[in-house]
């Protein structure tokens, strides 16, 4: 190539370049201002578009709740900023307000506006089963016979915490069917409770009654016992079952082991296991102890007690008291009287206390009751005088005096006239006797003798007026009469004498 080729080359290679150059320098300049320009043409402030809020109670507001909008910015890149009033409560219900600035992220802040939050109490009250109750799959398990009233065991709360007691309505649950705690099973309580912006809740309470308490199985002396010498063995003195869902189960009672002891030695000992369950599986088992010792006490029997005398006769309590003991073969020496005679110095009922207490230290009381009377003065003799009066008064059915009588209305207007009011039938006044005679030789003036005349044992009744005789009711054909109680046809159908005075 000539050197005139070359340089013609050359000078377009550099030509070329210088225009590149030229080119290059404005292109960075532009991208520059581009960016500069872009930063300080952002300056419009993010507009707040949120123009209330209506709220639940207790409800906080969040700066999430705040709609805004910004020229460059989407939501999530604007900051919210909230201010609230000073009288602001989430807790009650109201109108309250909140001063809201929103900043975009080229540090643009909107005016303040100021939006109204509104809190009203749409949620109704919550209901629940209270801590420490036992529950099963959400069912209530209640022991048989717990309390009924379903609010023991549930709650109702509400998110206003100024109604109620601080949101607590339980007290105002309404149960609007009975829980029956004494019947064992599966039930359902249906309850319901509103509170005061009148949200209301109603829910079903599923509740089981269950039995889970054994039967109390009651030992005698506490599982220690003693069995009487001599004696044989009786579950039922020494041991009770007591269940408080079905009540006294002793005969379901079971004896599991006994080895019982020699009851003709005393001191002899032996054990018997018992064991008992209720229908709902509940067992109790307990081992009852015996020892042979001797827990009987003497009897004492009288030959004649309750009777009557006169003043100034002589009774001897002994005479009439004898004493017997199943293991002691002499206990005379251990019986003891109040008095050893009556005192029938003066009128009036006399009773001695007698007491017997053998070897091992078992005691019986009875009582001795004798009535002094004074003959001269005596009831008795008053109604056999008014009675006397009527003889030759016509009987006549259901008669009660002053002139027509029946048996038993001639005695009870004759006791009537000594100031005793007695029963109006024969049987009647039979069973209201104070005292019951057995005997011809026992019987005293004013006595009340019965007669079965009619197939019963006191369908006749008279007056007992001495030696023999007594004054009567007979029939419609003898009228009010006196007449011997030792014939053939009374003495045969006597049942007894009663006394009232």
């Amino acid at each position: 190539m000539n050197d005139d080729v070359k340089v013609q080359i050359r000078s377009t290679v550099l030509e070329g370049l210088g225009k590149r150059k030229a080119m290059f320098m404005p292109m960075v300049c532009v991208s520059s201002f581009m960016l500069v320009g872009y930063a300080a043409l952002d300056t419009t402030a993010p507009e707040i578009v949120t123009e209330s809020l209506d709220l639940e109670l207790n409800e906080e507001v969040t700066p999430e709740m705040i709609q805004a909008v910004d020229n460059k910015d989407d939501r999530s890149a604007i900051t919210i900023t909230v201010d609230q009033s000073a009288d602001y409560d989430a807790t009650r219900e109201g109108t309250y307000y909140i001063t809201v600035t929103a900043t975009d992220s080229f540090n643009n802040v909107s005016e303040e506006k100021v939006i109204p939050v509104t809190y009203s109490d749409k949620k109704a009250p919550v209901i629940s089963v209270k801590d420490g109750v036992d529950t099963d799959a959400n069912v209530i398990k209640l022991r048989y016979n717990s309390d009924a009233n379903i609010r023991e065991y549930i709650q109702a709360i509400d998110n206003n915490i100024n109604s109620g007691n601080q949101g607590d309505l339980t007290e105002y649950i309404v149960q609007e069917n009975e829980l029956d705690t004494s019947t064992l099973g599966s039930q359902i309580v249906n309850v319901s409770v509103k509170d005061d912006a009148g949200n209301e809740t109603k829910k079903a309470i599923p509740v089981y009654i269950i039995d889970d308490v054994a039967p109390d199985l009651q030992l005698a002396d506490d599982g220690e016992a003693r069995i009487n010498y001599g004696s044989q063995f009786d579950l039922s003195e020494f041991a009770k079952a007591i269940d408080e869902y079905e009540g006294d189960l002793t005969d379901q009672i079971e004896i599991v082991e006994q080895q019982l002891p020699d009851t003709n030695t005393l001191g002899a000992t032996g054990y018997v296991n018992l064991k008992v369950a209720d229908s709902s599986g509940n067992v109790t088992e307990k081992t009852l102890n015996l020892t042979v010792a001797d827990t009987e006490a003497p009897t004492i029997t009288f030959s004649r007690n309750n009777f009557s005398v006169k003043m100034g006769d002589t009774v001897n309590v002994a005479d009439y008291v004898s004493v017997s003991d199943n293991l002691d073969q002499d206990i005379g020496s251990k019986v003891t009287y109040s008095a050893n005679t009556v005192d029938t110095s003066s009128e009036g009922k006399q009773t001695i206390t007698v007491s017997a207490t053998d070897e091992a230290g078992n005691t019986t009381t009875e009582t001795f009751t004798v009535t002094v009377y004074d003959p001269a003065t005596y009831a008795g003799n008053t109604v056999v005088s008014a009675a006397a009066t009527k003889v030759g008064c016509a009987y006549v059915y259901g008669g009660s005096g002053p002139n027509v009588f029946d048996c038993s209305g001639l005695t009870q207007w004759a006791y009537r006239q000594a100031g005793i009011s007695i029963p109006r039938t024969a049987t009647a006044q039979y069973y209201g006797a104070s005292q019951h005679l057995y005997s011809y030789s026992e019987l005293q003036p004013g006595d009340l003798l019965f007669f079965n005349t009619q197939g019963t044992s006191y369908s006749h009744v008279g007056i007992y007026v001495g030696n023999g005789m007594m004054i009567h009711a007979g029939s419609e054909s003898t009228g009010v009469n006196r007449t011997s109680i030792y014939g053939s046809y009374w003495t045969s159908r006597f049942t007894g004498a009663g006394r009232y005075y």
